[in-house]
């Protein structure tokens, strides 16, 4: 036997108290009471020491309970016959890790994956401990090697082998970094439980196409006795063209589809095609294409509804990321209320330029109304233009504000807009015309807020080439909660926004218009996108998109109560419980309809623009990350000596033995025993003292 902590034995020296509190105590024992003593002063007894010990069985009870608690800090083990190995086993860990990402889905890639490992597995030693992993977008374990060490060799081979004949090219991105980092985690789990570590390797499957994701190497720190094998798995073709749709430009009233056609570097083609739909070759246009660039087109008006769900690439070799399917115009209907006395067809009123901002947004059918108070019942505004204070606005505005509706204020006069501001309930704000001599412009732009977050980008920033020509000044406290979101370059305030309720609508404040006579703010290419964004800020949310990438889940964009189903693009249908927050399930490219609303939602998902890039990566990107490619394992570093070794065995069977608590069982079990002898000596003792007082 051993001791892991033997400073600790030190604690039996304890062992002599339980002695001297025999040995020293206080006398005498019994106590008689004399009622001439009452009147005395009471002094303790005094301490005396004894030549024998009375309670022997007492004192031998305690003695032990501190020996064995010394020897239970001690950590006593039981050394059996053990060896300290000059080196490990001749095990060696081998991870395969196989990209199962949308590039794989080139012509003649995937069937070099089981080809090249089986010969690889061939030429293994029978003591190689093989786990199997895989990865594109999320990273899964087929393998584990746990379970592989579980089996023997030849059923550790065949069982990768099954998992590798399961395995199939999936639509997802190709994120590598996040491959190479939790598999690197997994052989590090694996070396954990040994004294000495064996060798270790990874075997990485894939193209390492140049749009893989490295972004999790950046943050770890690989370690250098784990070397990287890359089997390399080369498409018949080089040449690769892709589409993908690009968004449209927030400061462009032009809201046609645009796509975007990329050619490789490695391309002998430039001239393609794209055709509408599925069912028939329908032209659409001709694209010229030059090798290693890219050209941005404006798709026409498709001739059916069937045939604008997508769109084709044709001239390419590599037809897995040819087809784009293309988002549907799902536009929300929605009413405006013009609070206005001129006409819809002046274009020297406000209301002219409003109505034709609105017209051009393809995601919400706009219906503008006036102040009549029967069609309102029926058709809640989303937004209140108010631009005078005519008898009608005075009992209307403050009502349609109080039940939550949200306001904009646009004065043509400064009277207009006092007025405005009064029945807002915002009595103490004084407005007059300011005095301008020329013009002014728009400054201290606030990005952050809602209405020109849009905007924040450099090349849609500029609003210098606007000019007012006139504007008021709004003085006196403004109301708690006020954000000034524009102002003049004099300092005034040019949009203010006002804070609403839970049951009071927000309010927002033009202090010049947009009509010619003042300003030059309706002529802008920033006014069309203004727009939305107030009509959107109004409604409470943001557009939902009607496009995103596979892998990305799909998530509510309606108000409902109601468990729904989704119809995927294979025409399965499976059910979107209301409990579920996002539906997951979105694995393939194509047009996902959420069945049971009114209007219908298509979502149209694509691939990654990224996998595209079939062109290989350079390899010094690898590097860079500080992955060590090699064709060889590397057995993990020893920094231990044999010392260190044989105390971590001792820890070892001290962990499997646990003496200490058996130990702790018996301390326990002997104080319990000395209380009750304590007890039952006390209680005798006592029933003497009474009978000798009787």
């Amino acid at each position: 036997m051993t001791w892991l902590a033997p400073l600790y034995l030190a604690g039996a020296l304890a062992v002599a108290a339980p002695v001297l509190f025999h040995l020293w105590r206080r006398v005498p024992r019994g106590q008689r009471t004399f009622s001439t003593l009452m009147f005395l002063t009471p002094s303790p007894p005094r301490v005396t020491s004894l030549s024998k010990i009375e309670h022997w069985l007492l004192l031998a009870l305690r003695a032990l309970a501190l020996a064995l608690l010394a020897l239970a800090f001690a950590r006593p083990v039981l050394r059996v016959p053990a060896t300290i190995p000059i080196a490990p086993d001749e095990t060696e860990f081998v991870a395969i890790l196989v990209d199962t990402s949308a590039s794989l889905q080139q012509t003649g890639l995937w069937e070099q994956v089981e080809q090249k490992l089986n010969d690889r597995l061939k030429k293994l030693p029978e003591s190689a401990v093989i786990g199997l992993f895989r990865f594109d977008d999320p990273w899964s374990t087929l393998v584990s090697f746990s379970e592989a060490e579980s089996l023997g060799s030849a059923a550790n081979r065949t069982l990768v082998q099954e998992r590798l004949r399961e395995l199939k090219p999936t639509w997802q991105g190709t994120r590598v970094g996040e491959g190479l980092v939790r598999t690197a985690q997994a052989v590090q789990e694996a070396q954990a439980g040994r004294t000495l570590p064996c060798p270790q390797r990874v075997w990485l499957v894939s193209d390492l196409q140049s749009g893989s994701d490295l972004a999790a190497l950046r943050e770890f720190d690989w370690p250098d006795d784990l070397p990287v094998e890359w089997i390399t798995l080369q498409p018949k073709s080089r040449e690769n063209a892709g589409l993908q749709l690009v968004a449209a430009a927030v400061d462009s009233a032009d809201d046609r589809l645009r796509v975007r056609v990329s050619n490789a570097a490695t391309s002998s083609r430039q001239q393609f095609k794209l055709i509408w739909g599925d069912a028939e070759a329908t032209p659409c246009l001709e694209v010229t294409v030059p090798p290693g660039e890219s050209r941005v087109v404006a798709l026409p008006v498709a001739p059916t509804i069937e045939a604008g769900q997508s769109v084709l690439l044709t001239g390419d070799e590599q037809p897995f990321d040819n087809r784009l399917w293309l988002p549907v115009r799902q536009p929300r209907q929605c009413y405006v209320l013009y609070l206005g006395d001129d006409a819809a067809d002046d274009p020297k009123g406000l209301r002219y330029y409003f109505e034709r901002a609105l017209a051009a947004n393809p995601r919400y059918e706009v219906t503008v109304l006036t102040g009549n108070e029967p069609v309102l019942a029926n058709s809640k505004p989303a937004l209140v233009l108010a631009t005078e204070a005519s008898p009608a606005v005075q009992d209307l505005l403050p009502k349609l504000r109080a039940s939550g509706t949200d306001v904009l204020l646009v004065g043509r006069s400064a009277e207009g807009l006092r007025s405005l501001l009064e029945l807002c309930e915002f009595p103490d704000l004084r407005v007059e015309e300011a005095a301008t001599d020329q013009y002014a412009l728009w400054s201290q732009i606030d990005f952050e807020s809602k209405w020109f977050a849009p905007f924040a980008e450099a090349q849609f920033a500029d609003f210098s080439g606007i000019h007012f020509w006139k504007h008021r000044r709004v003085l006196g406290d403004l109301p708690p909660g006020t954000e000034t979101l524009v102002r003049f370059d004099d300092g005034d305030p040019a949009v203010l926004q006002f804070a609403g309720t839970a049951t009071v609508g927000k309010a927002w404040c033009f202090t010049s218009g947009w009509q010619p006579k003042d300003s030059q703010l309706s002529r802008s290419s920033k006014f069309v996108p203004l727009m939305w964004q107030v009509l959107e800020t109004a409604l409470g949310e943001s557009s939902p998109s009607s496009s995103q990438i596979v892998g990305q889940p799909l998530r509510r964009t309606f108000n409902d109560e109601h468990d729904r189903s989704v119809v995927l693009p294979d025409g399965s249908e499976q059910p979107w419980p209301l409990t579920t927050g996002e539906f997951t399930t979105v694995s393939q490219p194509g047009r996902y309809r959420i069945a049971g609303v009114e209007p219908e939602e298509v979502i149209a998902v694509n691939l990654a623009p990224e996998e595209s890039r079939t062109a290989p990566m350079p390899l010094e990107e690898l590097e860079a990350a500080g992955i060590k490619l090699s064709t060889s394992a590397a057995r993990p570093t020893v920094s231990v000596s044999p010392d260190q070794l044989r105390q971590q065995q001792l820890v070892e069977l001290e962990e499997r033995q646990q003496l200490w608590r058996w130990l702790l069982l018996g301390v326990l079990g002997l104080l319990i025993l000395e209380t009750v002898l304590a007890a039952r000596r006390g209680a005798n003792g006592a029933a003497s003292n009474s009978e000798v007082a009787a």
